[in-house]
């Protein structure tokens, strides 16, 4: 095809609008139902469903989604070395995938978080296995810029990226990630790793979106400018679905 389609490619957007495909806010216990973990509480050593009720937070969360979070510290003294939680199966065929999540910590700019201690967010598309495609670690490694917050590790090589994205609140703050995979149905968990007391982190509000794949494969795209207020689309495809 080699002609001006604005109209075509207007079309082409409303077909790409995103769709909510779920949302747990944790706002009632969802245990297996909506999905499983492991929860626990030692002392002021947890992993668990909270509403500003549990009084071993240093600073409850502002921002919630509602009243309900989920929130760990020092989560390797439960059954497991660490705190899981796992999203029940989502059929999300013909879809493309990113995740929001609120994030805060109940002790920011503190100095708490180590670089063993981590955040995860892993998927598992068709059963092929756990991936991890977000991860944050604690910058409290002794430079002198470090607060000790969770920073994240946006190249995914184990450790926390300097100058990247962090958690550094105790006001929830929304992170997006993209799923870098397609498939029929996906799973999704998360992982608190911490080992030491007043390492507090809390989600809430964790949405799944999904954008329509296009179902067209393109071969060739390409925008000229023709006047001042007039540009010519050129594409072709190698197929073409509905």
């Amino acid at each position: 095809r080699d002609q001006p389609r604005s109209r075509g490619l207007g079309d082409v957007y409303k077909r790409q609008a995103q769709t909510n495909l779920l949302t747990e806010s944790f706002e009632t216990d969802g245990e297996g139902t909506r999905y499983v973990s492991n929860p626990f509480q030692v002392s002021c050593d947890f992993f668990l469903r909270d509403d500003n009720t549990f009084s071993c937070l240093t600073n409850n969360p502002t921002g919630l989604d509602g009243s309900y979070y989920w929130t760990g510290e020092d989560t390797d003294t439960g059954v497991d070395p660490t705190g899981i939680l796992t999203l029940n199966p989502l059929v999300v065929t013909g879809f493309t995938l990113d995740i929001d999540v609120l994030l805060g910590l109940g002790r920011p700019n503190d100095f708490r978080f180590e670089p063993d201690d981590e955040l995860l967010f892993q998927y598992n598309m068709d059963g092929g296995g756990w991936v991890t495609f977000a991860a944050f670690y604690g910058s409290n490694d002794g430079l002198p810029a470090s607060t000790g917050n969770l920073v994240q590790d946006t190249d995914l090589n184990g450790a926390y990226n300097a100058g990247a994205p962090e958690i550094n609140s105790s006001a929830m703050q929304n992170f997006n990630f993209t799923i870098p995979a397609t498939g029929n149905s996906v799973q999704v968990r998360f992982i608190m790793g911490q080992d030491g007391g007043t390492e507090e982190t809390i989600i809430d509000n964790i949405r799944i979106n999904g954008t329509p794949a296009l179902p067209i494969e393109l071969t060739e795209f390409s925008v000229k400018k023709m006047e001042e207020d007039k540009v010519k689309i050129n594409w072709q495809t190698a197929s073409e679905e509905n």
